[in-house]
């Protein structure tokens, strides 16, 4: 598929309509506020007033890749960064309508109205919509080549896929027999490919009938939203880690960390005694846990939670689920997330940022370093108390470092404001809503 019909698509069924849902979503709210009418000038103040609201929340939607069609393709992925951009959306909003002069307009529960059944209606078109397309708009790809790590993980993790059809392609094909493109289909293939000048000519022909080519590395990279380890090289690192050590990225995203650093501090003080006590009750030791971790560019620093484990145990290695070190008290802890409340302090001393790749200890780290290439990239970026690698694998062997590790480069390759709300939202969601499902 062109980029000039994907583009089309996603203007005409999902951005037009969200621009549209948000005006009858205000429609129906004015309706359910005022049912014996409106004066003009009052509709004209909502009007005018909501319209610059929208342009805010439309971009916000925009990205959490909601007008893609392509992207969310499951269905709690759509939930989720719905859910996500409805809930910045709501803050924003209420920001915007408490700095009028004289609240003009008051939100309550009339922006609370609005902004549900726009979340409704949104959700629900999007789910028809993307239901539509994924009979009518469904991409073949051919994967070129053998069964090789990129594409047999492409092949066991996509089955059923709504939006992509996946298949191998040998090159004994393309050659020894008459290879009819189908529409909407694309061929991915490797660098390997590239020097090879008579497949290079049957593509090319095949690319003038309207096939679609993609590299498998960046189709694994937007399928699975994490960056392949095989066929990683320096090449990769230098094109795509950029150092973020200037501009208003990294001014915006301190300014998030201090802020948060320091609203948690205020919780962290209030609730202290309160859980020192709980923490003395259930094992002898010290309240605070310290320890040393490794952080940007390799560098070490100490690291503050609340104590989860008995004193008397060795707490330098990988900590399991259900770990007998763990105290009771240091499960309801771990569970409900207050064990991280003291790292408001690496927050504010600038250690650690909210959102990075988790901080391993530095023993830990040299032994990772040592199985898998390429691990301490990820010191690129300041460490986080959550991540995008955070979310996805809790790492207790070197092979789910290896996937975590995929995440955490991922991150590092596309981080932006908008990302680490993502991952924070979703965080708080997760900690929420699927805490030990």
């Amino acid at each position: 598929m062109t980029q000039i019909k994907r583009r089309f698509i996603n203007n005409f069924t999902l951005f037009l309509p969200a621009v549209a849902l948000c005006y009858a979503a205000l429609f129906l709210t004015i309706l359910w506020r005022y049912p014996e009418g409106m004066h003009p000038e009052e509709w004209s103040r909502h009007l005018l007033f909501f319209s610059g609201v929208y342009v805010v929340w439309l971009f916000v939607f925009y990205g959490f890749r909601l007008f893609d069609a392509w992207s969310l393709r499951s269905l709690d992925r759509l939930f989720s960064a719905l859910v996500s951009s409805t809930a910045i959306n709501l803050v924003l909003a209420m920001g915007v309508f408490y700095l009028q002069p004289g609240l003009i307009l008051t939100p309550r529960r009339f922006l609370l109205v609005h902004i549900a059944i726009l979340f409704f209606g949104l959700f629900v078109w999007q789910i028809v919509m993307r239901r539509i397309l994924r009979r009518r708009a469904q991409s073949v790809i051919y994967l070129l080549g053998s069964k090789t790590e990129g594409n047999q993980e492409l092949l066991d993790e996509t089955k059923g896929h709504p939006f992509y059809c996946f298949k191998l392609l040998s090159e004994k094909k393309l050659f020894e027999e008459e290879f009819c493109p189908e529409e909407n289909m694309f061929i991915a293939y490797s660098s390997a490919h590239e020097t090879k000048k008579e497949l290079l000519s049957v593509l090319s022909s095949l690319h003038a009938k309207g096939v679609g080519f993609i590299s498998n590395k960046r189709l694994y990279e937007e399928t699975f939203r994490r960056i392949p380890l095989h066929g990683l090289n320096e090449w990769w690192f230098l094109e795509n880690t950029r150092q973020r050590n200037f501009g208003l990225f990294l001014m915006m995203k301190r300014s998030i960390d201090l802020f948060v650093g320091c609203f948690i501090f205020l919780i962290f003080i209030v609730t202290y005694p309160i859980v020192a006590l709980f923490i003395k009750f259930s094992s002898r030791g010290p309240v605070l846990f310290v320890q040393e971790r490794a952080a940007l560019h390799g560098k070490t620093f100490k690291i503050y939670k609340y104590r989860t484990m008995r004193a008397d145990t060795d707490s330098h290695t990988w900590t399991s689920d259900k770990d007998p070190r763990i105290t009771l008290t240091g499960q309801i802890l771990r569970k409900t997330r207050i064990d991280e409340l003291p790292q408001c302090l690496n927050l504010i001393k600038g250690d650690m940022s909210l959102v990075g790749p988790r901080p391993e200890q530095a023993h830990i780290v040299k032994a990772l370093a040592e199985k898998i290439p390429y691990y301490t990239e990820r010191h690129r970026v300041r460490p986080g108390i959550t991540g995008w690698g955070q979310l996805h694998v809790y790492a207790s062997s070197v092979e789910e470092t290896r996937r975590k590790l995929q995440y955490d480069l991922y991150y590092i390759k596309h981080q932006s404001i908008f990302f680490d709300l993502e991952i924070m939202i979703k965080t708080l969601f997760h900690i929420l809503f699927m805490e030990g499902k």
